[in-house]
């Protein structure tokens, strides 16, 4: 089935991403040649590239694309890291390749490319899906203009909507949609993606939408109770799944798989590892830490008015009060 996704700009142009869902090919699978580089290796199997490079001992980033050269998302998720060289190991053993720093080892197979990630004393941590670690496929991008002369508002249950009129289609290239996939251990919970609505925190066994919306706050961060962590550098909308159709993060249109492995093992550590790849957030002022009324809409400069007079006649603490 086709599939359609609008995502709006600020010009009133709309990226289309349209793509089929990939068919998996049983094909022979050609093996990976590895390349050593610094803090890292990078692997070739065809048109196949995939690189593993650590950024300190407990982070490791992975990169993967199909065909062509490597390119960044454009996110501006992580900042940039100042090269330092760090002491790795590299060893290959049959079919395998091995590299660790002081606080990780990692396998790689060579023939799929999957990764198994262990502490320095062999303690399992996680492993990506050795059959079919990484899925893409082609998708073209479309860019959509709409025409807002001829916008036209209609009332429903969520308010006033307004319609507008497609005025152009051009096409604005091509993108992959991508599957990493993993497999993660009997009886480890994860926590994390932003803010949820629904009654839970540990996200085993469930399907998460990672894209902003309404009432939801979307993070592309997991924390595993094994002791690490995962950042996606993808820029764009994003599904987990840890159900029946497997156990993955799928990212709909970037030009590179680029994830973060951050290891800890204590959770403070883990956001130690995430601050240091995206740089340090900033300490809200004193007052947001207090009391903050908010109401999903308040309808005019009068009713705000009298919340607050209301709560100040009542000796209620209140900090902020939220125009919605």
């Amino acid at each position: 089935m086709k599939i359609k996704e609008n995502i709006l700009s600020t010009k009133g142009i709309y990226l289309v991403i349209l793509f089929f869902f990939p068919t998996i090919l049983l094909a022979e699978k050609i093996p990976y040649e590895v390349t050593k580089k610094q803090n890292g290796i990078e692997l070739l199997a065809g048109n196949k590239k995939l690189s593993l490079e650590f950024i300190n001992p407990a982070i490791v980033r992975v990169k993967y694309v199909p065909e062509g050269e490597y390119e960044s998302n454009n996110t501006n998720v992580c900042i940039p890291q100042e090269q330092k060289n760090i002491t790795i190991k590299f060893q290959q053993k049959d079919e395998k390749f091995f590299l660790e720093s002081d606080l990780l080892k990692l396998e790689i197979n060579r023939f799929d490319g999957s990764i198994k990630y262990f502490t320095k004393t062999g303690n399992l941590l996680l492993k990506e899906n050795e059959q079919f670690p990484r899925l893409t496929e082609k998708i073209e991008i479309e860019t959509v203009e709409f025409d807002n002369s001829k916008n036209r508002t209609v009332k429903t249950a969520d308010g006033d909507k307004v319609i507008s009129e497609i005025a152009s289609v051009k096409k604005a290239g091509t993108a992959w949609k991508a599957r990493q996939q993993f497999i993660w251990q009997e009886g480890e919970a994860l926590y994390g993606l932003g803010s949820h609505q629904e009654d839970y925190m540990n996200l085993r066994g469930t399907m998460q939408y990672v894209y902003q919306h309404n009432l939801k706050a979307s993070v592309p961060v997991l924390m595993y109770t094994k002791g690490y962590g995962l950042l996606f550098d993808a820029g764009c909308a994003m599904e987990f799944h840890d159900d029946e159709k497997g156990s993955y993060m799928e990212m709909l249109a970037v030009n590179q798989i680029d994830y973060y492995f951050m290891y800890g093992p204590e959770f403070d550590e883990i956001i130690a590892q995430f601050r240091q790849l995206t740089g340090k957030a900033p300490m809200m002022p004193r007052y947001i830490f207090g009391y903050v009324q908010s109401k999903e809409r308040y309808p005019d400069q009068h009713t705000i008015e009298n919340i607050v007079t209301r709560f100040r006649k009542e000796q209620i603490p209140m900090d902020v009060v939220v125009q919605d």
